[in-house]
Parts: C-alpha cells; structure tokens; sequence
C-alpha cells in the first residue's frame, strides 16, 4: 500500500492526507448515501419535501469551470450548503468541520476510527467475544 499506512503503537494507521488522496466520486455518493440515512437529507424530492441534495449537487457542479474537479466541487458545495446544516442538527458551532469530518470517515472507512481506541480499550473488547 507504499506510504497509506505508518505505524504507530505497533498499529497500521492511515494519514490524513494520504486518505484524501483515494477520494473519489464512489466516496461522493456514499456520503449522500450516509447523509440519508443518519441525518435524513432528501436525495428525491417529494411532494412534502421538494429538496433533492443530490441535484442541486449536480447542478452546482454543471456551474463549475470544466478545470475544477468533481471532488473540489463536492467539498466547497458541502461546506457551504451541507455543514451548517449538521452543524445546527448536532448542536455544534458555526464553523466546526463536521462535513469534512463525515467525508474523511466515509472515505478512510470505519476502521480508521476503531483504531483511537486506547490498548487499554482495545484489549478489553478483544475477550468479550
């Protein structure tokens, strides 16, 4: 995997600028997908609810310079239009990074944030099975 993964405390760990690197429009769409499912942004609209994030995405980045990658735009769209809204549904401040944080969870995956544990923490849920 070359430089994905450092070593620390006897742990593969992946560094934040090495997982921005694999970001991808699979990661994109996962997001939208998390962003459903947890915090109940509309990705259709309906006739209760005519928003649909995924669309105005996608026309937000139609706007873009053709020199401008879907990614950048994905980032710059989420910051601005998706991060206050989390941050007021998780009762954050203004300007905290929750959406950049959401995307480096989906695109790192799970287990990157397994790994804080502690040993201590890690040892104990070893042996309960």
């Amino acid at each position: 995997m070359g430089n994905m993964l450092r070593m620390r405390e006897g742990k593969e760990v992946i560094g934040k600028s090495d997982v921005w690197q694999g970001f991808s429009p699979l990661h994109i769409s996962q997001v939208f997908d998390l962003l459903e499912e947890r915090f109940g942004f509309p990705m259709r609209s309906t006739p209760h609810c005519p928003r649909n994030w995924k669309q105005e995405f996608k026309e937000y980045f139609d706007k873009q310079p053709h020199s401008i990658p879907e990614t950048t735009a994905f980032m710059h769209f989420g910051n601005k239009h998706i991060n206050p809204i989390l941050n007021a549904i998780l009762f954050r401040s203004e300007h905290h990074g929750t959406f950049t944080k959401l995307v480096e969870y989906v695109i790192s995956g799970s287990s990157q944030y397994k790994r804080k544990m502690t040993d201590k923490d890690y040892e104990r849920r070893k042996y309960r099975g």
